[in-house]
């Protein structure tokens, strides 16, 4: 090979592998900027999967949302609009589903009565 195609070549390989270390600090710097945005996030989606979780376990003993919101240690107005912004139903509605959920549930899945079922 000539000195031309050598100096050629590693111009290339020099450009090409700059081109990549770029492309790597970018891609880090996204990703830093991502994890820094979702950590105020985070503690949202964590308070309101935690109120779904609560919701679940206590579905028998009709636990209101403000209750809810008072166990999380928020208040109820921050609660439901967090929760609905982020479920897309209010907390009252999406309790009201899964009552109806565990309500069908036990329709198809148990020889209870209707009656027995209403009141459980």
């Amino acid at each position: 090979m000539s000195k031309r195609k050598i100096v050629s070549f590693l111009l290339l390989l020099l450009l090409t592998v700059s081109v990549f270390i770029a492309s790597i600090i970018c891609h880090m710097l996204g990703e830093v900027y991502y994890k820094s945005q979702c950590r105020i996030n985070t503690s949202v989606l964590d308070k309101i999967n935690l109120a779904r979780i609560m919701m679940r376990k206590n579905l028998h003993t009709n636990k209101t949302s403000e209750a809810i919101a008072t166990d999380l240690g928020v208040s109820y107005s921050w609660f439901r609009k967090a929760f609905k912004e982020n479920i897309g139903i209010s907390p009252a509605q999406y309790q009201l589903q899964l009552k109806l959920s565990k309500a069908k549930e036990l329709l198809t899945n148990t020889d209870d009565s209707k009656l027995e079922i209403a009141y459980q």
